[in-house]
């Protein structure tokens, strides 16, 4: 190879001196393309200031007479590029002539020269080429004034339409130029030849080298892929001598915990270890097709690491996650008296809480409508079975802890405060409730009030006849007609308090956007200003309203509400960022999230309605829910009622438990049948981001 490079290294060498005598001596260096910054440019020195003075008078009384003007370049030869035409365009490029621009460009060591124009310009080819044929004797006399001046004189008479053809003069005259241009050929049909040869030669060495270190790179590759995948096997290796000492340990764990906290609480914990147990038989098999003498596809040895990986992993969490419960359950059994304590005292404080806010409920007016007041006495039906729930989990602990069976007292305890979480939950959205009830008239009439301000600017735009509406924009302004009258008929006395501000709400978002088509930059963002804390305190508003429902029925509300709460929480938090450096932005984020906070309230409501139906709640009784433990005697209906408000509160089956992320997993791991995906708890989580803000769109353009 090396060899190789020295031959020619050579070869160039001697190729390029061979270049070098074949080539014309030359006087000057070569031109790159320039600025022009005069009509006429001669970086030759032939012209003298009273020959530029000729020629400029020339260009004038063309411009004069037809607009174009003529620019004279004179220098030795072109480069880059070194064909006249395309240099001569490229300096018209750089010094942004116009269409009526004209260039007569001379290369006096080239041997060439010519007119170089725009292609929308009114100058025929034949034109150009003859006027390029008139003035070709007096290029070859080295007579350049004369060249443009005659130039100039044609060039008026082809684009005012009185030329008509060449002067015929050139005659023997030519001779020169052809001489010089023959032997200009022969010169540059040599070096060609020459060039051609030696970029063959260099190609070559590039392929080989090229090739040579592409194999060396292929190989270098092949090895950091094997020696990784080699890592992920031994990781898998160790990891699933991991799970199988879990798997093994879990067992013992399962047997002191049922022993210690009853076998009811243990059969999670039991479903857990069935399933790591099957997926470890499936683990072990993949481990053995790596291990065996069988040849196999690199993609399929990483395809058994990762889902060895993958397993491994889920199962060493989740027995993990009922190992942490149970030792959490342990360390708190010690304080089993201290909690009860902590319990009764809830109790007694509960009560009365429940009942200021059923005499609240109880002495509503009549002209509220039904379905508001059945969703309110649905909740505070729900609030009295927690209540009822939590008495039973007391009284169950303490008859554990007398007995000595602390570990029965402490689960008993653990539901017993999940049920007072909820019950807190449930009050505190009942108390919002109320609040909201006292101050609706004042809100709706404050937000009416902006909504007709609104409505008066989108309605005067449009009332022009420059101006014609969007359908959605008149479809918005009869919406908001309809509302606002709907609220002058109420007089103060609504039906539905929270219904008519979630209308308010969505139909200003809806006029926020057609009023914000219709205004200025400058206008949009000073309504931007005027609207954005109220849109803020709307959103945060519907955010909070939606939270608290989809908390206190977690039960019975799937991941589709939370994920909109969730983008309605990210397009809030966006707002509040955006309120000072862009209002507009803001205040379309500020209704994308209050409109995303009420498809998730509405959507939830519906799963809640589908699930468990209104008339089944006995929202005038909040007491004597009965004792899931009594289950003779008549507390039959009595612990149907009360579990109703655990499965919807979402406290059975551990749906609450943890801080609503549930220890106690789906009954399957979904993922180990088809390996799709592990199941989890509670449901909740959703996408972060999301919504339908306007702006940031992406320009574009091109040069000519």
């Amino acid at each position: 190879m090396l060899t190789l490079r020295r031959t020619a290294a050579l070869l160039l060498s001697l190729f390029l001196a061979s270049c070098l005598a074949l080539l014309p001596a030359q006087g000057a260096s070569a031109e790159e393309p320039m600025e022009l910054t005069g009509l006429v440019t001669d970086t030759t020195n032939t012209l003298s200031n009273s020959d530029i003075s000729e020629i400029e008078d020339a260009s004038a009384s063309l411009e004069s007479a037809t607009g174009s003007s003529l620019y004279v370049v004179i220098v030795s030869t072109f480069e880059n590029p070194n064909v006249g035409n395309d240099w001569a365009s490229a300096v018209a490029l750089d010094s942004q002539l116009g269409i009526n621009d004209i260039v007569l460009y001379i290369g006096t060591d080239a041997g060439e020269y010519g007119l170089n124009v725009d292609q929308s310009l009114s100058l025929s080819s034949a034109d150009r080429e003859s006027i390029q044929n008139d003035i070709l004797p007096l290029v070859n006399q080295r007579d350049f004034v004369g060249a443009a001046v005659q130039a100039a004189s044609e060039l008026e008479q082809a684009l005012n339409g009185s030329y008509s053809g060449g002067s015929g003069s050139s005659g023997s005259d030519t001779s020169g130029a052809t001489s010089t241009s023959s032997e200009n050929s022969n010169v540059f049909t040599i070096v060609l030849g020459v060039l051609v040869l030696v970029v063959l030669i260099v190609v070559a060495i590039v392929f080989l080298n090229g090739r040579r270190k592409r194999q060396k790179q292929l190989r270098e590759a092949e090895q950091k892929q094997a020696a990784e995948l080699e890592a992920r096997r031994q990781q898998a290796s160790i990891q699933l001598v991991r799970m199988d000492n879990l798997i093994k340990s879990s067992d013992e764990e399962v047997a002191f915990a049922s022993a210690e906290f009853g076998s009811d609480e243990v059969k999670v914990y039991q479903n857990e270890l069935g399933m790591a147990k099957k997926a470890s038989k499936e683990a072990f098999e993949l481990q053995g097709k790596l291990l065996d003498h069988i040849p196999d596809a690199p993609e399929d040895r990483e395809a058994w690491i990762e889902r060895i990986l993958t397993i491994t992993d889920t199962a060493t969490k989740r027995l993990g996650d009922q190992a942490s419960h149970f030792q959490e359950l342990r360390v708190r059994q010690n304080d089993a008296p201290k909690l009860l304590v902590a319990l009764r005292q809830r109790a007694e404080a509960a009560r009365p809480r429940l009942a200021e806010i059923s005499s609240w409920f109880d002495g509503l007016d009549a002209h509220y409508d039904q379905s508001a007041r059945d969703r309110i006495g649905a909740d505070i039906g729900q609030a009295g079975q927690l209540l009822d729930l939590a008495d039973d989990e007391i009284e169950g602990a303490t008859a554990s802890a007398e007995a000595g069976n602390a570990g029965a007292a402490i689960v008993d305890i653990t539901d017993a405060e999940n049920a007072f979480a909820q019950f807190d939950g449930l009050v505190k959205g009942l108390t919002a409730t109320r609040e909201l009830f006292e101050r609706a008239p004042r809100q709706i009439a404050d937000e009416a009030a902006q909504l007709k301000r609104t409505l008066a600017q989108v309605e005067d735009l449009t009332g022009t006849a420059s101006v014609t509406p969007s359908a959605t924009t008149t479809e918005t302004v009869t919406e908001a007609r309809k509302l606002l009258a709907d609220i002058d008929q109420a007089a103060g006395r609504f039906t539905d308090p929270a219904g008519t501000i979630e209308r308010l709400h969505a139909v200003a978002g809806r006029l926020d956007d057609a009023l914000g088509g219709l205004l200025d930059a400058k206008e949009r963002v000073d309504h931007a200003r005027a609207r954005l804390p109220e849109a803020l305190r709307n959103a945060s508003a519907e955010i909070s309203a939606a939270a608290q429902f989809i908390n206190s029925k977690r039960g019975a509300v799937s991941s589709g509400p939370r994920t909109r709460l969730d983008q309605a929480e990210s397009q809030l938090a966006r707002a509040e960022a955006l309120r000072n450096d862009d209002p507009v932005q803001a205040l379309q984020l500020a209704n994308d999230a209050d409109h995303l906070a009420r498809t998730a309230l509405s959507t939830g409501k519906q799963e809640v309605d589908n699930t468990y139906s209104f008339s089944s709640w006995d929202s005038t009784s909040h007491a004597g829910y009965g004792r899931h433990r009594n289950s003779y005697g008549g507390g039959g209906d009595q612990f149907l009622s009360s579990m109703g408000g655990a499965i919807l509160g979402g406290i059975i089956s551990g749906i609450l438990s943890d801080s609503g992320s549930s220890r106690r997993h789906d009954n399957d791991w979904s993922g180990f049948g088809g390996f799709g995906g592990f199941g989890g708890g509670g449901g909740g989580g959703g996408f972060s981001g999301g919504g339908g803000s306007r702006g940031g769109f992406g320009g574009g353009g091109g040069t000519r």
